[in-house]
């Protein structure tokens, strides 16, 4: 089942506190529009037993863009037409913040506390920043340059 879902829904399927949790993105004919919608599904991994699902999105088709996992694989976070980004947990399908700008990718980015951090790229011959944005406030903390990676080869 999981490879189905993996293959269907981009990879959006990780395990989370003993559940496979799969978030699903679906676009649906809603005369004369159509509507995306966004589902958080579970599934026990002891008895395979289904959780309730937990509709996370049902918005127009061109009001959201994308659904992504977070780099930690314990949040989805749906990207809208407007940039705004809002973080779902995917223990319990609860928003963590809403509308948040300034974050380029989820899958970029993990919640750690009454945080969210980012790797973005500054542009600058591949530079990347490290961002620490309260989730509260929606405001930058801090942020601070990544080191590029060394791409001088190791001696034999």
């Amino acid at each position: 089942m999981w490879q189905q879902y993996h293959k269907d829904q981009a990879g959006r399927i990780t395990v989370v506190g003993g559940r496979l949790v799969g978030v699903s993105l679906t676009v649906e004919k809603a005369s004369p529009d159509y509507l995306k919608k966004v589902v958080l599904n579970a599934w026990d991994l002891k008895t395979t037993k289904a959780a309730d699902s937990v509709e996370l999105v049902k918005d127009n088709a061109l009001a959201s863009a994308n659904v992504l996992l977070t780099a930690d694989r314990r949040h989805a976070g749906v990207v809208f037409s407007t940039s705004a980004l809002t973080v779902y947990s995917l223990t319990d399908g609860k928003p963590v913040v809403k509308g948040m700008k300034g974050v380029s990718s989820p899958e970029n980015a993990f919640v750690d506390g009454t945080r969210l951090y980012s790797v973005e790229l500054t542009g600058k011959q591949g530079g990347r920043t490290l961002k620490a944005i309260d989730l509260k406030s929606g405001k930058p903390v801090w942020d601070r340059p990544l080191q590029p990676r060394s791409t001088v080869p190791l001696p034999p």
